[in-house]
């Protein structure tokens, strides 16, 4: 779909969702500002309740976003259905909703950051970072962020992860092949 289309549905997507979230932001192509974009990409933090003991030990969790999810797709009305899982299990929910296809990574705040570049891609730019992390003798996980000499680097943020890689924030924009070559010069 066209990025204007596309951009529309992030923009209402986000609004509907954002009530069972703590922290919800577009990636993708439509965050790269691409001109065509096969779906909606979104990284969230979902919101949880908890109940607890007398001594602060949890007893019981829900996952506000999820539930919601589950019940939505549930509703005939709404003519959803999962994609890629049988009721969203895991860390990632892929639902085909009425024209638009959704697919929603959940993460922490500690890794924040490393899940948002993965997910905004573009492949090339997350190959090339994933090479750049093993040249430096360490590792980038989009679950988990960059690993040097042996010690998890915290990715709360982007700027984390690439200050973690002795780069500079790269703008979503920028992640193309193309561009990474133009402006790291002669990258491998």
């Amino acid at each position: 779909m066209p990025l204007e289309t596309a951009s529309r549905y992030a923009r209402q997507i986000v609004e509907w969702l954002g009530p069972y979230c703590e922290r919800v932001e577009v990636a993708g192509s439509v965050r790269r500002g691409r001109l065509m974009c096969g779906d909606v990409d979104l990284v969230v933090i979902p919101k949880r309740e908890v109940s607890r003991d007398l001594l602060g030990s949890v007893m019981t969790g829900r996952n506000l976003l999820h539930e919601f999810l589950l019940d939505y797709v549930a509703d005939p009305s709404h003519r959803a259905s999962w994609r890629g899982g049988e009721n969203g299990q895991g860390r990632n929910l892929l639902v085909q909703l009425k024209g638009c296809l959704l697919d929603v990574f959940c993460t922490t705040a500690e890794c924040w950051g490393s899940m948002l570049i993965c997910r905004t891609g573009s492949r090339e730019h997350n190959v090339w970072l994933a090479n750049r992390a093993k040249r430096m003798g360490g590792q980038w996980s989009p679950y988990s962020g960059v690993i040097a000499d042996g010690i998890l680097q915290p990715a709360p943020s982007e700027e984390a992860v690439y200050s973690a890689l002795g780069l500079p924030w790269i703008p979503p924009a920028e992640r193309e092949w193309d561009l990474l070559v133009e402006g790291f010069g002669g990258v491998t």
